[in-house]
């Protein structure tokens, strides 16, 4: 059986890293036609509590990530956490996002923190604010107002490069003083790396 998929929401990011393969944005000259439509992301809904009920499955993870950054998609990611919250599988769907963090906002937290229970919020973080700027730009985000509202650190999605392991002790040594406690290390592949 099936018991975990991922999806993309739109194909739209406000960031350009360097390593990404989506950053060449081919798909953002049709960003709009490439984005879920509300009765699309219903059907999706639909066509998985289908499948989940059908096959009694105890648990099914889904992974919101891919060509896009989904906060841009706020209203389609409302719609999907929100039907599976009031369905009768609540307690088997586990719904995660990776985001960059960089459009976190006291509405979004608050979204985040009232349907943790279903949905956690990953953030796509490379270690220090000067390893994070190499590849990901000036835009570092502001997590203060999610670890206050929380009481921990977010989960941290880390793209390793072979620069990165180049800086390994000095990013490992920002995670463990910074008190980020779950991070997932992710090699990039198909891109030139050198």
């Amino acid at each position: 059986m099936i018991d975990r998929i991922c999806i993309s929401l739109n194909a739209r990011c406000n960031q350009n890293c360097l390593y990404c393969h989506f950053s060449e944005k081919k798909n953002n000259v049709h960003s709009v036609d490439n984005e879920f439509t509300p009765e699309e992301i219903k059907q999706f809904c639909l066509n998985l509590y289908d499948y989940i009920t059908e096959y009694k499955l105890p648990l099914f993870k889904l992974g919101i990530v891919g060509s896009g950054e989904p906060l841009l998609s706020m209203n389609s990611l409302k719609t999907l956490v929100e039907f599976f919250y009031y369905s009768e599988i609540r307690d088997v769907m586990r719904i995660y996002v990776i985001s960059n963090g960089t459009l976190l906002n006291a509405d979004i937290i608050d979204f985040f923190f009232f349907y943790k229970n279903i949905v956690e919020l990953n953030i796509s973080l490379d270690g220090d604010p000067e390893t994070n700027a190499r590849f990901r730009g000036a835009s570092y985000p502001d997590l203060s107002s999610y670890e206050k509202k929380f009481g921990c650190k977010p989960r941290i999605n880390s793209v390793v490069t072979q620069e990165t392991l180049l800086h390994k002790t000095k990013i490992i040594s920002f995670f463990r003083e910074n008190n980020f406690n779950q991070i997932n290390f992710s090699k990039i592949f198909g891109v030139n790396d050198s």
